[in-house]
């Protein structure tokens, strides 16, 4: 089961105001640099955000995984 979060919202803190600004994960993924609404510019690291993404579609197709074993018994 492929996990698509990219509708879901995370909140990133500014670096300049500390303000949280919400973002969608598939907007993020096209607009790594921003501004928040103080003129401070964000940065979003992609290669962590895939990484953290990665992992939780490894423990979601580990899921997957065994409730195919249970539905076999």
């Amino acid at each position: 089961m492929k996990l698509n979060l990219d509708s879901h919202t995370v909140d990133i803190p500014c670096p300049g105001c500390g303000k949280k600004v919400a973002k969608t994960i598939g907007w993020l993924k096209t607009h790594p640099k921003f501004d928040c609404a103080c003129g401070q510019p964000i940065a979003v690291d992609l290669s962590q955000f895939k990484q953290g993404l990665a992992g939780a579609q490894k423990s979601m197709d580990s899921i997957d995984a065994a409730l195919r074993k249970i539905g076999k018994r």
